[in-house]
Formats: C-alpha cells, structure tokens, sequence
C-alpha cells in the first residue's frame, strides 16, 4: 500500500495546485474573454486552439513510448546521454516541422487572421511538443514536482499578462496567441534550466546512429497510442470542424464555448490519469482490479452530480455571454458527454496503456470515429448542426462503453447497475431538456439524483472506508 500513499498523497499535492491554477487560467479563457473580444475573434482563438491540439501527432508516437518505457522507473538511474541524443534528433524533426506549417501558411492563406493562427500553430508546434517530451519523462518517473511547477509558471505569468493587456484595451485574438505562446515558451526554459543535462546536443557518428535506433523504438511502442489518441480527439474536433466550413466562423465560436465550456474542468480532472499510470505499473491484479471497479462507481456519481453545474452554465451564459445564446442549445447534448469521457480518460484508456492494449484502443477509436464522420457528413448535406451534436454525444457514450465492457472482461468483472445507471440518466437529462425545457429538466435532475444517491449510499460508503483504511496502513 505504500505505492499507493506515496504517489497519490505525497506526489500529487504540487500537481493538484498547478492544476488548480491550469483550470483558473482555463476559467478565464473560456468564461471571460469571449466577453472582451469579438464574436469573430473568439472563434479564430478557438480555430487556433483547435488546430494547436494536434501539434502533438508530430512526435509520431516518440513521447508516448517514451512515456510507457520510463513508466515507474527512477529518473537518477537513466542514461541521461542516450537520452539527450535521442532528444536532440527529435528537436531536430521538430523544428522542420515547425518550419514547413510556416512556409505553409504565408503562401496558402490570403485571410489574414487565418494566416495569423497558422503562423502562431507553427511557432508553437516546436515549443510545445520539447515541453511535452521533458513533461512526459518526469510524470513517468515520478517527477511531478518539476513538471507541477512548470505549470504554476505557466499560468500565473498567462493571468498577469492577460490582466496588463486587458487594462490597456489591446486584447484581441492576436494579443492572447502571443501570451499563450510566450508563457508556454517560459514554462519550457525553466524545466531546461532544471534539467540542463537533457538540453540539445551536438550529435555524430555511433551516437547518432544509436540515438536514431532509440528514437526509432519509441516510436514504434508509442506511435499506436498517438494515433489512437489523435483519432480519439478528432471525434469532437471534426464535428467542430464540419460546423467551421459548413456554417461560419461565428457558429463555429458558439458551437467552440459550448464545447469548452463542458470540457474545461476535464483538464484538472484528467491529471489523475498521469499519476495513476505509474501505479498501474507497479500495482498487483487484486489492486488494480478494486481501482477500476470503484473508481469507475465513484468517478460517474460526482460525474453525474456535476451536472447540477448545467443550470449554472445555463444562467452564466443567459446572463453573462448574451452574444453566446445560441451556444445553448449545443450545451445540453455536450455536457453529458463529460461523464464518459472522464471515465474514458482516468480509467479506461489509462488502463489499456498499462496492461498493453494499445491495439485495441486503437480499434475502438478507429471503429467510433467512422461511424462519427458518416454521420457529420449527413448533418453537413442537410445543414444540421443539432446532428453534429448527437453524433459527438453518442460516438463518445459508445467508446467508453466499449472500453468498460472489455475492461470489465479482461479483469473478470462483472457489469454492475451503475452502468445501465448512468446510459439512463444521460439520456434523460437530454430528452426531458429536449422536450419539456428547463424547468422540467431542474426537477428531473433533483429527483434522479436524490435516487442515484439513495441507490450507491452502501457503495459509496464503503468504497470511502476502504480507502480511509488503505491511507492509514499505508
């Protein structure tokens, strides 16, 4: 049990702050600057998150095998040379990359705030992928300390600066791309100056051939994870970008802070999957068994009562984002979809990568994202954006239930109540929505959660005190 205390009790309390702030930073971003900039301007930020959030498909895999051959190993130990070589060949591809999106976009793009998000995708592509690689070697070996910190770095400099440009009324789309990246850029050199022996390196002969069988390897354990992932984002991220080239660049900022707004609490909440890994690691069967079935109970009943936060959503944009109205009715078929996805995040995926199933999460997310692009392809020929909104809702409700029901049978375990449970619910939510409005939907939440709670009481009860007992043996 002392695996278990030390990583979750003693190794999470930094990351818990850092993230904490992460999630302030990302409050901000979504809550209050659509408030200050354009509709238009709003919507070209978003285009730029949106885009920049696939910078990662260039490690092709190299990060994430990095990430699961380090998984639970002592940083001390490690060949550090070996391992700068192998980082100075990867910054190297980085960087071309990183080159080539910006030759792109300055001889493809005559609108010149599209021109501007590409420029900016570019300059970040080479920043961000060297911060996630030193993030992901620290995390895998228990280093969240460093990484936690970089993160605080990040984002307190993100609200001092967006505050200095909001006082001087300079903010717009633009000005928030330069601190983003700038911040991202800061947060990279103080883990550089932390760990000045995994800084570039001036590589030849043997050591570059070596370097290049490493790299290699990683790639090919990691590139099944990247790609599935990559897949994995792209259920939502191409419903957003049919509504980008079917509607137009205000839809598309609408349709964006609904999405948002039902995902921003996902990254604090996610972080738990990078502190779990490595006990998964490390852990026996009987232990990793106890985590999925609990965790799984546990995680979708504060899922299912964080939906109390729809009607704050509600009144918060009602009153608030008067110009975002029409994101409300792409709120309720979004806001669901968080109660599968953080299971799918924390636990299910988690789980493949530590028993070695990368395959078939690649399969499951290969087989939902063609059934979601059939049917973005229907909603864009009859011009409906309530379809997209379906598909993103039933394509991840349908891999995550796909991820239970395997994981469930690879550790012999059964299908329980909460499973069926929460399908019900979700739907409920959306329909009575749907049809009745939101003074039903108020009632029906009240009275299905008072049953959700009466119904997991003994569950509950006794998932805390085995965890109450698990804390004082360990």
């Amino acid at each position: 049990m002392s695996i278990f205390k030390s990583s979750i009790f003693k190794r999470s309390s930094l990351l818990t702050v850092s993230q904490i702030l992460a999630l302030g930073v990302s409050a901000i971003l979504v809550l209050i600057l659509p408030k200050f900039i354009t509709l238009d301007d709003y919507g070209y930020w978003q285009l730029f998150i949106l885009y920049s959030g696939y910078v990662g498909l260039f490690h092709f895999g190299y990060s994430d095998g990095l990430y699961i051959t380090l998984g639970g190993k002592d940083l001390q130990i490690l060949n550090k040379r070996e391992i700068k070589a192998q980082f100075t060949l990867f910054l190297a591809f980085q960087l071309i990359f990183s080159v080539a999106i910006l030759l792109f976009a300055f001889n493809y793009f005559n609108d010149t705030n599209k021109l501007y998000v590409f420029v900016a995708v570019g300059v970040y592509l080479f920043i961000e992928n060297y911060h996630k690689l030193l993030s992901f070697m620290l995390l895998s070996t228990s280093n969240s300390d460093s990484y936690a910190k970089s993160v605080i770095i990040d984002k307190v400099l993100t609200v001092i600066l967006l505050l200095l440009v909001l006082s001087a009324h300079e903010l717009s789309f633009v000005s928030v791309l330069y601190i983003f990246i700038f911040c991202r850029l800061v947060s990279l050199v103080y883990l550089l100056l932390l760990y000045r022996e995994f800084s570039p390196i001036i590589v030849r002969g043997t050591a570059l051939r070596t370097a290049f069988q490493g790299v290699f390897a990683n790639v090919k354990l990691g590139i099944i994870l990247t790609i599935s992932t990559i897949l994995g984002t792209l259920i939502i991220a191409s419903g957003r970008l049919v509504v980008e080239h079917s509607w137009s660049i205000s839809s598309f900022a609408q349709i964006s802070l609904a999405v948002s707004l039902s995902f921003f609490i996902m990254s604090f909440i996610s972080q738990i999957s990078l502190i779990l890994f490595p006990i998964l690691c490390n852990a026996e069967l009987s232990l990793q068994k106890k985590i999925l079935r609990d965790g799984s109970t546990l995680m979708g009943y504060i899922a299912m009562l964080g939906f109390s936060f729809y009607f704050v959503t509600f009144l918060f944009i009602k009153f608030w984002l008067v110009a975002y109205t029409e994101s409300l009715n792409y709120l309720i078929y979004l806001f669901p979809i968080v109660l599968f996805e953080i299971k799918t995040q924390i636990l299910y995926t988690t789980y493949c990568k530590s028993i070695n199933k990368l395959k078939l999460l690649l399969n499951i997310n290969v087989l939902v994202i063609i059934f979601a692009l059939i049917m973005y392809y229907i909603a864009a020929k009859i011009h409906s954006i309530e379809l997209v909104l379906i598909t993103m809702f039933i394509a991840l409700m349908l891999r995550s239930i796909l991820l239970r029901l395997f994981l469930n049978k690879f550790y012999e375990l059964k299908i329980d109540r909460y499973f069926y449970v929460e399908i019900v619910f979700s739907l409920g939510f959306i329909a009575v929505h749907r049809f009745f409005g939101i003074e039903a939907l108020l009632v029906y939440f009240i009275l299905s959660i008072t049953a959700v709670t009466v119904l997991s009481a003994k569950d509950l009860k006794s998932i805390y005190l085995n965890f109450k007992n698990r804390h004082h043996e360990a």
